[in-house]
């Protein structure tokens, strides 16, 4: 659902978006979650788990973008989503 559909729905919601579900609120988060990260990584995307963040910079220049070390690694990125849990 779009941001406008969820607070239509629900008016004291605020959202990018939703899931509509109109049979039940139950739904199989770990399928879910493998469906999203397919989608993900058929876009180009990289799931990088254990892989604590030790810093990170935005560039400006003709490479404009987010540049991470995290692992021991360099990562360039496009975007980022810090997915931390309850523990993070």
């Amino acid at each position: 659902l779009s941001a406008e559909d969820v607070k239509f729905l629900e008016p004291n919601v605020d959202s990018c978006g939703g899931i509509y579900s109109p049979s039940t609120g139950i739904v199989d988060s770990h399928a879910f979650m493998l469906a999203m990260l397919g989608d993900a990584e058929n876009s180009g995307a990289v799931l990088a788990v254990n892989c604590p963040v030790e810093g990170g910079s935005i560039s400006n220049g003709t490479d404009r973008g987010i540049l991470l070390k995290a692992g021991g690694m360099e990562l360039f990125c496009d975007e980022v989503v810090n997915c931390g849990g309850l523990f993070a």
